[in-house]
C-alpha cells in the first residue's frame, strides 16, 4: 500500500489514514537536502526509527521514500524526524 503525504484521498485506517499493522510506503518532503552527505544523514535518521525497513532519499526532488511497518511507527513520527 502506498501513501503519499500530499494525497487528499488517502485510505481510511490508522493515523494519517495508513492502516495499523501493515507495511506502507510514503514519500516525505525533506527539504534543504542539497548535498550527497545530507542524503546519507536523512537516510540514517529515518532508517533508525523502529519499523523502518527501507529509506531512499532523493536530493534532487528533496524527498525521501520510506517503507515502514505501521504497527511500529507512524507518518507523523517520520515527518517529525525530518523537520
Amino acid at each position: 500500500m502506498a501513501h503519499r503525504e500530499d494525497a487528499p484521498n488517502a485510505p481510511a485506517g490508522g493515523v494519517d489514514g495508513v492502516p495499523v499493522g501493515k507495511v506502507a510506503s510514503i514519500v516525505l518532503h525533506v527539504g534543504r537536502q542539497y548535498r550527497a552527505s545530507e542524503k546519507a544523514v536523512v537516510e540514517r535518521v529515518l532508517g533508525r526509527r523502529p519499523g523502518v525497513r527501507l529509506v531512499e532519499a532523493n536530493p534532487v526532488a528533496q524527498t525521501a521514500t520510506v517503507t515502514f511497518d505501521t504497527a511500529q511507527t507512524s507518518v507523523a513520527e517520520l515527518r517529525r524526524c525530518v523537520q
